[in-house]
C-alpha cells in the first residue's frame, strides 16, 4: 500500500502534465483531436506558451494544496487564488494567463470583500468545470482528515463551499461532490468498480438528501 503523501505527490505530477499536454489544444474540437491524438508537448499554439507549460488549472490545484496544508481556511484560499490572479503566483514564469471568466469575476469579488463562499457566481452562465480542476487537494485533506469516510452531510458542505469560491452553481457543486467522492474511493481501491460506485453513492446521496422526492 503506497503512501498517502506518495499517492499525493504522484496525484500533483499527473495534474501538471495533463493540464499541459492539453493547454495548446483548449479550444480544439473533439473530433479534431479524436483523428489526430496528442502523443507528446507541444509549445507555442494556444496561448503562444513553451512546450510544458501548465495552465490556471495547476496553477489553482497548486495554490490549494498549499493553502489545504495549513489547514481549511477559505480566506486564505481565496487570498492565494488572488496572488495568482493579481501577481503569477503558482505559475511557471510568474504570468498568469487563461483565467476563466467565472473565475475572475469571483476573484474580483473576493478583492471587493465579499466572503469566500459567496464570491462565485450561480447563475446558468456560471455553471462549468472551473471548479473541478481544483478538487484533488480537497480530496486529499478530506481523506487525511476522516474517520471511516463516507460522503455525508459535513462532506458535502466542506466540499460545496470549497467549490462555491468560485463556482456555486448547483451543478458544479454537485460535479465537484461526485469527483471529490471518485478520488478518495480509488485512493481506497483503485480500480473502474470503485469508481462507478463511488458515482453512485454521490448521485443516491444528492437525490435522497438535497433532492428528495415529493
Amino acid at each position: 500500500m503506497y503512501s498517502t503523501s506518495y499517492l499525493l505527490f504522484q496525484s500533483i505530477t499527473a495534474v501538471a502534465l495533463g493540464d499541459a499536454l492539453g493547454v495548446p489544444f483548449q479550444c480544439e474540437k473533439r473530433q479534431d483531436l479524436l483523428e489526430n491524438p496528442i502523443h507528446a508537448m507541444i509549445g507555442h499554439k494556444e496561448n503562444d506558451v513553451p512546450a510544458g507549460t501548465w495552465s490556471d488549472d495547476t496553477s489553482l490545484t497548486l495554490a490549494s494544496l498549499v493553502s489545504l496544508t495549513q489547514g481549511y481556511n477559505l480566506y486564505d484560499l481565496m487570498m492565494r487564488y488572488s496572488q495568482w490572479y493579481h501577481f503569477g503566483d503558482y505559475t511557471p514564469f510568474g504570468m498568469t494567463f487563461g483565467v476563466g471568466k467565472t473565475t475572475g469575476d469571483a476573484i474580483r469579488r473576493f478583492d471587493s470583500g465579499i466572503k469566500p463562499e459567496l464570491c462565485g457566481g450561480d447563475s446558468e452562465m456560471d455553471n462549468g468545470n472551473g471548479a473541478l480542476m481544483r478538487m484533488m487537494p480537497l480530496a486529499f485533506y478530506i481523506l487525511t482528515s476522516s474517520n471511516g469516510y463516507q460522503y455525508n452531510d459535513d462532506i458535502a458542505r466542506l466540499v460545496h463551499e470549497y467549490t462555491s469560491t468560485t463556482h456555486r452553481h448547483p451543478r458544479s457543486l454537485i460535479a465537484s461532490g461526485i469527483l471529490t467522492n471518485v478520488i478518495i474511493r480509488l485512493v481506497y481501491n483503485p480500480n473502474k468498480y470503485a469508481m462507478l460506485r463511488a458515482v453512485k453513492e454521490c448521485l443516491d446521496y444528492y437525490r435522497t438528501e438535497v433532492y428528495p422526492k415529493s
